[in-house]
């Protein structure tokens, strides 16, 4: 069913969705929606949310009040209401998907494909097991009146040997010590033996079960039907369905036993499960056995696991080009080729289209990192489809449990941010990030509440002290922006700052840090406190063409002489784009402002590069420095750069100092300047004061 307002808009997606298997329903609103619900059941409802009279949240609402459409999914479909509070409250009245105009025409047919499969697969589940039923039913009455008919005839020998002669079940009669004492022809189409070899014999010579061993306590009930294991005379075993029926016989209590082969019925059943439960392109696990299977796992609360979602490249284009009969064939080559790379532990599915899923129990990111670069290295290799060689990539999104989520659907959803990351970047793997994610709700709270978090004032600066590591003197402070959320308390820069980059807010944020350490500065200057402040950069703000005139006009204001303020640039950013990098640079140099390069040796750029740049100090990189002690590669990293550095009349500061070890081990290095918990944690600029004061007094 299709529901909007718009006519127009009813056409566009009829001629997306228009199908010969497929019966579409237009409705133009919600109150004409409801009208043929009440009449028809529909396999998926896409609905428009703003529509005159019922909206969609409104329609929606009574749509899953009533038990026979409950289960029927809906999408919302709509052009505004985009803000968290809006899609939550349409997750609340029952939908299970919101898309948000203009949406990709084909992400639209894949779902509202995947559904309609979904539904048309529960129908014939449903189906079968009404059928199944009715059969089970009909088997009973016949064995109740074959019963009934037994025992008005059961004098009549003529007549009983009719009714057991052309039955197609076994049918036996059993003494009270479980002695076949009757039997009838069918014995030797089931089991293969003839009538007189079973005559005297214990029932175990034909049904092993425990239930149909006679002692003193145990006997059959009155009526009774079960499933038992039957087995014949060469050794083969077969489900059988038995119906027990006891009665008396001239004073002597006998069972009559209807045996009833139902390989067949098992067969059946079986593959109406491997069907509701595997692709039948692939005849790999589909996405309902993913769901349960993690589900399981899920359960398992003390078990890492790892998910890896995986979508081919290009494979629109083979079916456009090649035809779908050859897109196919790649698709089943493809779940062959990565089924033959995982061990036995781990299961493939197909989850529709071009998507696959591999699951990896007991494992963690290493693991799983490990097992998604060896599926690539395959996949990026040619691959040979009816004499027709193909050349596909992949991208594939990787979480784990519980690291990356704690609940079924968080972890498939991740798994697909993290997937269209790296299918976006061009990355071939991602492993999910929040930064990737635009609908956590943690992200989407710091989105929300971080453009009013200046002027609420909860964002504060902390600073971090760096000492002269000759004389353990403090030489210079490193200002550190935070912030303490009302509601969500402290939040890691890491956290904030890549949003405050990607909403605009970073230039506002940088200046009001800009301004307040230069007035820092200029309030430590009237106490006696001579140092210097350095403030970070963002590869934003070196986009800003007007941080030079804002730097200037601050350190006018407050009367700051610019060789007090440092400002440091991450080496990746220069990196990235080293002429632009060295034109910022070269202005914000001849103001005075001294630079350092922030992160050394993470963003593999060489010294002799940092020859040709107005930096004044390097740090380096805490990676380093944190293990030098006991890696031995890292102390060499670490003496290369000092030593270089300082023949290019560079400063060095180590960051990540956190014992006297370390501190001592620079020293012997000849580093300059130590920056880390060693020599004080970041902060508030009371705090600093006092514990300055304090040390200088212990000296």
């Amino acid at each position: 069913m299709l529901v909007d307002d718009r006519p127009e808009n009813l056409v566009a997606l009829e001629a997306l969705l228009e199908s010969p298997s497929v019966k579409l329903m237009k409705c133009l609103s919600g109150e004409e929606a409801l009208k043929y619900v009440l009449k028809d059941e529909y396999a998926l409802i896409l609905l428009d949310v703003q529509m005159p009279g019922l909206d969609g949240y409104e329609t929606a609402k009574i749509i899953k009040s009533r038990e026979r459409s409950r289960n029927t999914p809906i999408i919302f479909v709509t052009a505004i209401n985009t803000e968290p509070e809006h899609v939550y409250s349409g997750y609340s009245v029952g939908a299970i998907d919101y898309l948000f105009k203009p949406f990709d025409p084909d992400v639209l047919k894949a779902k509202v494909d995947q559904l309609i499969k979904l539904y048309l697969n529960a129908k014939e589940i449903q189906n079968q097991s009404e059928l199944l039923l009715e059969k089970t039913k009909a088997l009973e009455l016949a064995n109740q009146e074959l019963f009934r008919v037994t025992c008005e005839l059961q004098k009549s020998e003529a007549l009983h040997r009719l009714v057991g002669e052309t039955s197609a079940d076994t049918i036996i009669i059993l003494n009270d010590e479980r002695k076949i004492i009757s039997v009838n022809p069918a014995v030797k189409y089931m089991f293969g033996y003839a009538m007189n070899d079973v005559l005297e014999s214990n029932v175990s010579l034909l049904l092993s079960d425990d239930s149909l061993i006679m002692n003193e306590t145990s006997r059959f009930a009155r009526k009774q039907q079960f499933e038992v294991t039957a087995i014949g005379k060469n050794g083969r075993s077969f489900p059988a369905e038995v119906q027990v029926k006891e009665s008396l016989l001239e004073g002597n209590h006998i069972f009559v036993c209807t045996i009833r082969d139902i390989s067949d019925r098992k067969d059946q059943f079986e593959k109406l499960q491997f069907m509701a439960s595997h692709d039948h392109l692939t005849q790999l696990p589909n996405r309902k056995k993913l769901y349960d299977m993690v589900d399981a796992l899920v359960q398992n609360k003390n078990e890492e696991f790892v998910l890896i979602l995986m979508d081919l490249d290009h494979f629109k284009a083979v079916n456009d080009t090649l035809g779908h009969e050859i897109g196919d064939l790649l698709l089943i080559k493809v779940g062959a080729l990565i089924k033959g790379l995982i061990p036995d532990a781990e299961t493939i599915f197909r989850l529709g289209g071009d998507e696959f899923a591999i699951l990896m129990p007991r494992s963690n990111l290493t693991m799983g990192m490990a097992r998604a670069k060896a599926i690539l290295s395959r996949i990026d290799q040619p691959i040979a489809v009816d004499g027709v060689t193909l050349s596909i990539g992949a991208s594939l999104g990787l979480v784990t449990f519980p690291k990356h989520g704690k609940e079924l659907q968080t972890l498939l959803r991740r798994a697909d941010v993290a997937m269209y990351t790296a299918k976006r970047n061009g990355s071939e793997l991602a492993v999910y990030s929040k930064e990737q994610d635009e609908k956590d709700p943690y992200r989407l709270t710091l989105m929300g509440d971080l453009r009013a978090a200046l002027d609420k004032q909860e964002l504060y600066i902390v600073y971090q002290p760096k000492a002269d590591l000759k004389t353990n003197e403090v030489v210079s402070v490193e200002a550190l922006l935070r912030w303490n959320h009302p509601k969500l308390g402290s939040v890691p820069p890491m956290d904030f700052i890549p949003i405050a980059e990607q909403i605009g807010v970073i230039n506002a944020i940088t200046t009001w840090v800009l301004t307040e350490a230069i007035k820092q500065s200029k309030k430590w200057e009237r106490e006696g406190i001579e140092i210097e402040i350095a403030v970070n950069l963002s590869a934003r703000n070196l986009q800003d063409i007007e941080l030079p005139l804002r730097l200037q006009a601050l350190l006018n204001e407050y009367e700051v002489s610019p060789q007090k303020i440092t400002l440091e640039i991450t080496e990746s950013f220069i990196m990235a784009d080293p002429m632009h990098a060295k034109e910022v640079l070269l202005i914000i140099h001849q103001m005075g402002i001294k630079l350092s390069i922030d992160d050394f040796g993470t963003g593999y750029s060489s010294l002799a590069y940092l020859k040709t740049l107005p930096v004044n100090t390097i740090k380096i990189d805490k990676s380093f420095i944190v293990d030098m002690v006991s890696d031995s590669a890292d102390s060499m990293i670490v003496q290369s750069i000092i030593f270089l550095a300082h023949n290019l009349g560079l400063k060095v500061v180590a960051e990540g100092v956190e014992n006297e070890e370390i501190w001592n081990l620079l020293v012997s290095y000849n580093c300059d300047i130590a920056q880390g918990f060693f020599v004080q944690k970041p902060l508030l600029e009371n705090d600093f004061k006092h514990w300055l004061h304090s040390r200088k007094i212990k000296k």
